[in-house]
């Protein structure tokens, strides 16, 4: 199952990205994050690169689990 959420920034003028989530490849991380929403949480950038803040949502890593997403 895919799902089309909206990712929303405020420091950029409430800027929103659409975000595709797919459960195939770590399911529970998926709902996780569907039953959780909306999350607020800190984004922090280094160079290309964006991290964030600890959330509420807690999942044991799954088998398929990656640290890198595609764009």
């Amino acid at each position: 199952m895919k799902k089309i959420i909206g990712v929303v920034f405020p420091d950029i003028d409430n800027k929103i990205i659409k975000v595709e989530l797919d459960n195939s490849l770590s399911p529970k991380t998926f709902q996780a994050i569907i039953d959780h929403i909306p999350v607020k949480v800190k984004i922090n950038r280094w160079g290309d690169e964006l991290y964030t803040d600890p959330t509420e949502i807690d999942v044991k890593e799954e088998e398929n689990a990656k640290r890198e997403v595609s764009k």
